[in-house]
């Protein structure tokens, strides 16, 4: 990644970071001038919905997954490799503020259409069936009946849902 960013003269444009917290997460991305979702494989991408959540604009290679959640609200690299996403990234960083203002549009709609307490009831639902007969005692156990019953009274933002995912799933 680092020879991409030289070789399209990005540097003091992009930082490359590791693990980040929650909190973390919020204040970068709303202090950013987009995310970029640079994976060859992807599961839902809870990320580039956050960030669609807090009004930033995504860049992404063309995974079936992202497109299916950000739609046409995302700015898309052609490919996958360092260079199309470096490449990508100049233009959509040359072209702003137009295409960041249609994205970020685009994208608070988006983001609109997920609903939190759908996913986190579906979730569970998941772990019901899974389980079977065993979900009457190893879902109170693990704390999941708790966090969807949470998760559904509580006006959480999607980040807040994350996060409360991740603690329940860190306990199993």
């Amino acid at each position: 990644a680092q020879q991409a960013i030289s070789k399209y003269d990005l540097e003091g444009r992009i930082d490359l970071l590791g693990a980040v917290t929650l909190e973390q997460l919020n204040a970068l991305l709303c202090g950013s001038e987009g995310l970029i979702v640079a994976s060859q494989e992807e599961g839902f991408c809870l990320p580039a919905l956050e960030a669609m959540a807090l009004g930033v604009p995504v860049l992404s290679t063309p995974l079936p997954s992202v497109i299916e959640i950000c739609g046409a609200a995302a700015w898309y690299a052609p490919g996958f490799g360092a260079d199309a996403i470096a490449e990508s990234l100049r233009r959509f960083l040359d072209n702003r503020p137009a295409l960041a203002e249609h994205n970020i549009r685009l994208g608070l709609t988006r983001a609109r259409a997920f609903d939190r307490v759908r996913a986190a009831r579906e979730t569970l639902a998941v772990y019901r069936e899974v389980l079977g007969e065993r979900a009457q005692t190893w879902l109170p156990a693990m704390g999941m009946a708790a966090a969807g019953q949470r998760m559904s009274q509580q006006p959480l933002k999607w980040q807040s849902a994350t996060e409360e995912i991740r603690r329940v799933v860190g306990q199993v």
